[in-house]
Parts: structure tokens; sequence; C-alpha cells
């Protein structure tokens, strides 16, 4: 009888020299994503000693919480001295079901700052009303196909039938 529970745990390491400050906000509407769909994320870069214009290097990640690296991309952007921005990440289609997470790691000279958060990947839920709508669709061209076949069948009969009453009068 032991029961065991686990939490995710986050931790963000920042070098001792801070010149940059990194935060990441995913949007509510994107804490569920399913795969193959857009994951959109508000990233706010802060230039807290750089100097204006420093030209920073900002890589992002998605990783499950095993820390295998789902997606990987990184950009060159100049902050004078706060940048915020929207950044659009496409779950692959084949990204399994469960937690993971997106970091925004931002490097200028000898600086590092990280920022992540958690989003979920789930599985596609359609709404009952469109649900109903898809079913009745595939019922209606069901029904058609059935008349057609139906239809079809009957025309191939009366061929095969006027095709055997001719040769039997032939043969009269």
């Amino acid at each position: 009888g032991e029961i065991t529970k686990t939490a995710p745990l986050l931790m963000e390491v920042e070098s001792t020299q801070t010149l940059f400050d990194v935060k990441l906000d995913i949007l509510s509407e994107y804490k569920q994503v399913v795969p193959g769909t857009t994951l959109r994320m508000q990233a706010t870069l802060i230039n807290i000693g750089a100097g204006k214009n420093a030209n920073v290097e900002v890589t992002y990640l998605i990783k499950d919480t095993s820390g295998k690296v789902i997606h990987e991309s990184s950009e060159s952007l100049i902050v004078e001295q706060q940048l915020s921005y929207l950044k659009e990440i496409k779950i692959p289609e084949w990204a399994s079901l469960g937690d993971y997470i997106a970091i925004v790691e931002l490097r200028y000279s000898n600086s590092f700052a990280v920022s992540s958060e958690l989003f979920r990947v789930v599985e596609k839920v359609v709404p009952p009303a469109l649900a109903e709508k898809a079913r009745e669709n595939a019922l209606s061209k069901m029904y058609y196909a059935l008349i057609a076949a139906g239809s079809l069948a009957i025309v191939i009969l009366y061929a095969i039938s006027r095709a055997v009453s001719k040769k039997r009068k032939k043969y009269e």
C-alpha cells in the first residue's frame, strides 16, 4: 500500500554576470495543444546592463519531461531595452500525449538567461455537436451509396435478363 506522487520541477539557471533577463509566458488557450498544431508563447527579453542595441542569440526548445528535445530553433535579435514578441512553434505530428516544457534561452557575451513553462500535448477533442453532424453526414453518404449500388445492381440484372432472353429466343 505505498502511494507515490510525482510533480514536475523546473529549475532555471542564470549566469553570475546578469546583463539580460528573459520571461516566457504560454498564452492560456495554448496550455493544451494537439500534435501538429501551433504553440503560441510570448517571450520578453529585458536588457539590464548590456548597453543599447545588444545583439543576442535566442534559442527555443521543446522537451518532454524525460528531457528528450522535440523542437529546437534559434535566432539573433537586437534588444535596445526590452523586446516582447509572440513566438509560434509547430508541435510535431508525432509528439506523444503528455506534459512538455517550453524553454527560451538567451545568450549575450558571457551572460546567460533562461525561462521555461509547462504545457500539455493532448488528444483532439471533437465537440459533441460537430461529432453528431459528422455522424449524420456519414450516414447520409452511406444511404446514397446504398441507393446507387442498388440501382446499379437492378440495371445489371435487367441487362443480364435481357441477354438471357435474347439467347433463348435465338435457340428456339
